[in-house]
């Protein structure tokens, strides 16, 4: 765990004072059925976004209707 992330100037950071360090967001988008798989595929998953160097996952489409049928939504 790296701490709390916090703005400095135009950039993010970690840390505090002179120990801080900047840190970048690598992000991608599971979608639908996507964001709902079994307990190992999101084990391997995880393993694969990290190799990849991604640290950010926005989690979308999980509310729509035309999805309930296809064990892609929330409701």
């Amino acid at each position: 765990m790296l701490g709390r992330v916090r703005r400095a100037g135009p950039h993010f950071v970690v840390g505090a004072g002179t120990a801080a360090t900047r840190i970048r967001f690598f992000a991608t988008n599971l979608g639908a059925e996507e964001a709902f798989p079994t307990h190992e595929a999101s084990d391997a998953l995880a393993a694969r976004l990290a190799r990849a160097g991604v640290n950010l996952v926005r989690l979308h489409h999980l509310d729509n209707e035309w999805m309930r049928t296809r064990g892609g939504s929330l409701w």
